[in-house]
């Protein structure tokens, strides 16, 4: 695209250029359009504890860069969710490949964890055997 772009500015206006000039005009042109795109970056964590009694409630944080404005989580449970800070039940304990996928604009960035949820069982001392 840029090439096309650079070669009609150059015909329109009936540039003189040498191969230097010319291939300068493109790094130019390549630069000025790649420099305009915002890069994002996935990253995530949880902000509450991953062990639980029973089912276990965990909250997810983005902590990502670059101002995305789309979020698609999925949580390796068969859930998944488009909200920014997603709140998630696991009903089982053991390993969940949880990711987040961002994008702004044309630029977009995955990022996935490998979590384990397991349960804490509390046991009555008081109880009579």
């Amino acid at each position: 695209m840029t090439l096309i772009l650079l070669r009609f500015v150059i015909k329109k206006t009936q540039l003189k250029c040498n191969n230097f000039s010319y291939y300068f005009l493109i790094l130019v042109f390549m630069l000025a359009s790649k420099s305009t795109t915002s890069q994002v970056v996935s990253d995530f964590t949880t902000t509450n504890s991953n062990t639980g009694c029973g089912s276990l409630v965990v909250e997810f944080e983005d902590l990502s860069t670059g101002n995305p404005n789309s979020w698609l989580w999925d949580f390796g449970n068969g859930i998944t969710s488009t909200q920014q800070n997603p709140v998630v039940v696991y009903a089982n304990e053991g390993f969940y490949s949880v990711s987040l996928s961002i994008s702004y604009a044309v630029t977009s960035d995955v990022m996935e964890n490998r979590v384990y949820m397991y349960n804490v069982y509390v046991t009555d001392y008081n109880e009579k055997v």
